[in-house]
């Protein structure tokens, strides 16, 4: 009886498929199962060497660009231009598509417009500025490039909006030094077309901006020197002798406060700067004269009555000499021509001799503004055929032109 009952459930644990025999559903689910995970594994797989091989072949194409642009820097570097225009246009071919996020495709261009500038291929050359212009506005190096191809061009109203673009503009590094470096070019650029008031302004605009450097501050006072803009020289060179005590310092000092008619203050500055080292003829030329007219010069403060009477008779006595030299000289004879001139200047001279004794000049001081006005006009008013005042009569010269607005009493 148990056994009968025992029976029927054996069976009922054994399931069967349509024909009887037992089915086989554990065996198929787990057979689905290592496939998807099989498939599953392969795609991965495929996957994975399919990023590698990406990632391999953009590196490729990054390390060839990268050689072919440092190939093509130093071709331009070694003044090959032709060669660094080739090479870095084979760079910017491999850095174009290649995954590269640092913006070298980018730098390759400009880097290739600034060759083929170089390479006189201007017009290529500006339309890849002009479209890195676009992708990159504000770029200071971008609109600097565009400022060197419109200055070779003598496109003067571009380059000096180009220029300003780029000393107001956003430099990648270095950014006050570059600035400066800018504006420098920016200064040479209208100086060497006449543009001495903005040239001036763009000095000042330099020394006005400049760290604690004594070097800066020499470069700066020079450029300032050069638009002829000497006072503000002469504050700068002032400002890098308050940091160091320099030759060149010196130097800028001394042309500056030359060129102001502050010959005392030249003297002191120019023999520093000798002191320092061997002058240059100029400053050994500017010393001399600044010498003379310290020497020569009635009208200084602080002299006596009886120094400011032997330098007014001496001064004569000079002018006179070359007056006289020049007229003994073989001139052309024209009335209306230089012996006419002559014999004018030496008819004053007459009359004003008598005054211009050093005895004289002691005891009627008053009379030494006549005696000098006399000196002057022969100083200033010697006709060209007489030759360049050398010596005394050219520190005479420069006496007339510093003491212009003394008046005959």
């Amino acid at each position: 009886m148990a056994q009968a009952e025992d029976q029927p459930n054996k069976e009922a644990k054994t399931p069967t498929d349509n024909s009887g025999r037992p089915a086989k559903a554990e065996s198929w689910t787990l057979s689905r199962e290592t496939t998807l995970v099989f498939a599953a594994g392969v795609l991965i797989a495929f996957f994975a060497v399919t990023a590698f091989a990406s990632r391999f072949y953009h590196e490729t194409q990054r390390s060839l660009a990268r050689h072919w642009h440092d190939r093509g820097q130093s071709a331009l570097a070694a003044g090959r231009a032709a060669e660094a225009v080739e090479d870095l246009r084979t760079a910017l071919v491999y850095s174009h598509g290649n995954g590269d996020q640092t913006g070298a495709s980018d730098r390759y261009e400009f880097e290739l417009a600034t060759a083929l500038a170089s390479d006189g291929k201007f017009e290529e050359a500006r339309a890849y500025l002009v479209n890195a212009a676009e992708r990159m506005p504000g770029d200071a190096e971008v609109n600097l490039e565009l400022a060197r191809l419109a200055s070779r061009e003598n496109r003067l109203e571009e380059a000096a909006r180009d220029y300003n673009a780029a000393i107001f503009g956003a430099w990648r590094d270095n950014a006050a030094e570059r600035r400066r470096a800018a504006r420098i070019e920016y200064f040479e650029f209208l100086l060497s077309h006449g543009e001495r008031a903005e040239a001036q302004a763009q000095a000042i605009a330099i020394a006005g901006a400049l760290p604690a450097d004594a070097d800066l501050y020499v470069t700066a006072g020079n450029l300032l020197l050069r638009s002829g803009e000497y006072d503000q020289a002469l504050v700068t060179f002032q400002r890098s002798l308050s940091l160091r005590r320099t030759a060149e310092g010196f130097r800028g000092a001394g042309i500056a406060a030359f060129r102001l008619g502050n010959y005392r203050e030249a003297e002191r500055y120019l023999a520093d700067a000798a002191r320092f080292r061997v002058p240059e003829q100029d400053v050994r030329d500017l010393l001399g004269s600044a010498q003379l007219v310290v020497a020569l010069d009635p009208f200084n403060a602080g002299l006596s009555v009886a120094e400011r009477a032997k330098r007014a008779s001496q001064d004569f006595a000079a002018a006179l000499k070359r007056l006289d030299a020049c007229a003994e000289a073989k001139v052309p004879v024209h009335e209306t021509g230089p012996v006419n001139a002559l014999r004018q200047l030496q008819d004053q001279m007459m009359k004003v001799e008598p005054l211009a004794s050093e005895s004289h000049l002691r005891t009627h001081p008053d009379d030494l503004n006549s005696v000098m006005l006399a000196v002057f006009s022969v100083e200033t008013g010697m006709p060209q055929q007489c030759g360049p005042a050398q010596g005394a009569d050219a520190a005479l010269q420069l006496i007339a032109k510093n003491r212009s607005g003394i008046v005959q009493p």
